[in-house]
């Protein structure tokens, strides 16, 4: 009997929780042509850390952009049959470094030391094509966005010296619409940060049952719209 009321107690206690849990989810509406991706998160100093992994595999990150902890390691492995040479060099976060060259099945560690909210991009100094962003942030509860729309794309270098191919194109990315949401969003978190390279944060206030608009803004010209509300 005991253990049945202990079991009905836990069950309340969860279906509790359950109910104040909330819903963000929101829209960015692009006029312009967007950057390549965004994280969409809930600030909390009390999250784990966590390590960012980001492989290379056909002369291309694995990813477009992920979640790193201030304190801890970007692991940056190489799965493709080329040698590759990453780097980075930000003067706003006074962030510089270049691990020189990585063979086939090697992997590298990079400390995250840039300032916490901000992105960090890292790319190849043998292909310029490689791009990918680091977020250093405090949360547990986010979602990425990609807003790069040719996944599939051709190899931009011969097999011969990683030169580049004179027909190749730049990454593309369109313009539109981009939908995310947050689920199991604490009763007690008010805010929710959006980091997009090349802009600055935006810090948005959101109470339950609220929506707010805000303008994309890059260097003085707006690029777009974005739509947050909260259930």
């Amino acid at each position: 009997m005991k253990h049945g009321l202990n079991f009905l107690i836990l069950m309340l206690g969860a279906l509790s929780v359950s109910v104040q849990a909330d819903e963000i989810y929101g829209t960015f509406n692009f006029t312009r042509l967007p950057p390549h991706a965004a994280v969409v998160y809930i600030p909390d100093q009390n999250a784990p850390e966590r390590i960012a992994h980001v492989d290379q595999k056909n002369i291309e990150f694995t990813k477009t952009l992920d979640v790193g902890t201030a304190g801890t390691k970007v692991i940056f492995s190489n799965s493709d049959q080329h040698i590759h040479n990453l780097f980075a060099s930000n003067y706003k976060s006074d962030t510089k470094f270049d691990v020189g060259l990585i063979p086939p099945g090697k992997e590298v560690q990079i400390p995250v030391t840039w300032p916490e909210d901000t992105l960090l991009r890292v790319g190849c100094n043998i292909h310029s094509n490689m791009r990918t962003y680091i977020a250093n942030i405090q949360s547990s509860n986010f979602t990425l966005v990609d807003f790069v729309t040719n996944k599939k794309k051709k190899s931009r270098y011969d097999d011969g010296g990683y030169k580049r191919k004179k027909a190749a194109k730049k990454l593309k990315t369109s313009t539109g619409k981009y939908k995310f949401k947050l689920y199991d969003v604490s009763a007690a978190a008010d805010t929710v940060n959006i980091l997009l390279p090349h802009y600055d944060l935006i810090e948005i206030k959101l109470s339950k049952g609220e929506s707010k608009s805000v303008p994309l803004m890059r260097r003085g010209k707006q690029k777009g719209e974005l739509t947050v509300s909260r259930s």
